[in-house]
C-alpha cells in the first residue's frame, strides 16, 4: 500500500507527521509470513492451550482464587474453549 496519498493529506494539515512517514524506510525483511493454519492454529487457540498447559502444572490449591475465566459464551472466537474443556472449575459461564 502506498503511503503517498497519506502524506499529502497530512503536508497541509500535519507536516511533522508527514515527515515521519517519508523517513520510514522498507525493511530486508524476508521472512514468510504466512499466518495460522490447522497445523499452527490461531493465536487466540495458541493462548487458550498455553493457559491450560500452565494449569496442568501447578495444582487446584494453588490456583485457587488465583485463576479465574469468565465466558459471555465466544470461549470459541476467543480462544478460552480449550480452557473450559480441560479445567472447567476455573469457568464461569454469563450471558447477557
Amino acid at each position: 500500500m502506498s503511503s503517498e496519498p497519506a502524506i499529502a493529506y497530512l503536508d497541509e494539515r500535519h507536516p511533522k507527521c508527514a515527515n515521519i512517514l517519508r523517513a520510514i524506510k522498507p525493511t530486508e525483511n524476508t521472512e514468510l509470513l504466512i499466518g495460522s493454519s490447522k497445523e499452527r492454529g490461531a493465536c487466540r487457540v495458541q493462548f487458550g492451550d498455553a493457559v491450560s498447559a500452565v494449569l496442568d502444572k501447578t495444582s487446584k490449591e494453588e490456583n485457587q482464587g488465583k485463576v479465574m475465566v469468565i465466558d459471555s459464551d465466544l470461549e470459541g472466537s476467543t480462544g478460552l474453549s480449550g480452557i473450559h474443556k480441560s479445567h472447567p472449575e476455573y469457568v464461569i459461564l454469563r450471558v447477557i
